[in-house]
C-alpha cells in the first residue's frame, strides 16, 4: 500500500515533466534544495513546489494566477510583497529560494498546501490550461 502523499508527490512530478519546463534561477548560486520552480509551457507561468513535506504538497503561485475556486481541502496562505520581503498578516515569510526566481520577485504569492491528488488535479488543470 502507498503512502497518499507520495501519491500525490508522483501525480505532480509526471505532470510537471509532461507540461512544464525547469525554470532557471536567476543566480548560478541557487541550489533548489527545498524548492523546484517550472514554466509551464502554455502560459509561461511559473509555479513553485516543495515536493519534500511529509504530509503536504507546497505550491507557490502568482496570486493573479491562482485559481478563483481553490478546493475545501488546500490550505490558503498568502503572501504580500512589501517590496522587500514577502510576508502573511501574522508576520512570517515565504520560502527564501523563491527570490532566486525572476518570475516571482515583486508579486503576491499564495501558497496552496495540497494534500490530495484530486485537489492537485485541479489546481493544475487551471494553472496549465
Amino acid at each position: 500500500m502507498s503512502d497518499p502523499i507520495s501519491d500525490v508527490k508522483a501525480f505532480i512530478t509526471a505532470q510537471l515533466r509532461a507540461n512544464c519546463e525547469p525554470a532557471v534561477p536567476k543566480t548560478s548560486a541557487s541550489k533548489q534544495v527545498h524548492l523546484s520552480v517550472w514554466l509551464t509551457r502554455r502560459k509561461r507561468r511559473p509555479i513553485g513546489f516543495e515536493l519534500d513535506r511529509k504530509t503536504v504538497v507546497n505550491m507557490w503561485v502568482r496570486a493573479s494566477e491562482a485559481p478563483a475556486n481553490i478546493p475545501g481541502g488546500v490550505k490558503i496562505t498568502r503572501k504580500a510583497w512589501t517590496g522587500e520581503k514577502w510576508a502573511s498578516p501574522d508576520g512570517k515569510g515565504a520560502n527564501s529560494n523563491l527570490r532566486g526566481y525572476e518570475d516571482f520577485h515583486g508579486q503576491d504569492l499564495i501558497r496552496l498546501g495540497v494534500k490530495t491528488q484530486s485537489d492537485a488535479e485541479k489546481i493544475l488543470t487551471h494553472l496549465l490550461t
